[in-house]
Parts: structure tokens; sequence; C-alpha cells
């Protein structure tokens, strides 16, 4: 669970850069990758909670919506 934390964190920074540099410039001659990168980020961020709620163990959380 610890590493599965770990990796989000470092995850969500690594994203986070590259959506910070393809700002500066980039995205005017790649805009669909900038799209993708950002929607990508969106996403990880959304399933971080599930994620994490469905693999803590516990019956009850494989059981929510």
């Amino acid at each position: 669970m610890n590493l599965q934390i770990g990796a989000y964190i470092v995850g969500l920074m690594l994203e986070a850069l590259v959506v910070d540099a393809m700002r500066r410039g980039p995205y005017k001659r790649y805009p669909f990758v900038f799209l993708y990168v950002v929607v990508d980020f969106i996403t990880t961020v959304l399933e971080i909670e599930p994620s994490l709620a469905f693999n803590s163990g516990t019956p009850e959380a494989r059981l929510r919506p």
C-alpha cells in the first residue's frame, strides 16, 4: 500500500512537470499530446481514492459503487 502511494506521488509530480514543460510552448506544436497529458493527469487524480479504497483489504470498500 505504501509503495502504491509513493508511486502515485512520484507519477503525479512527473505528470505535472510534463504539463508545465509543455505549457511553456510545445503545446502549440503538439496540441493532442498536451491534451492527452492533461486528461491523463486528471484521470490519475480521480482514480487515486477509489483505487486506495479498493486495495485497502476491507470487504465494505469493495462493495461500494
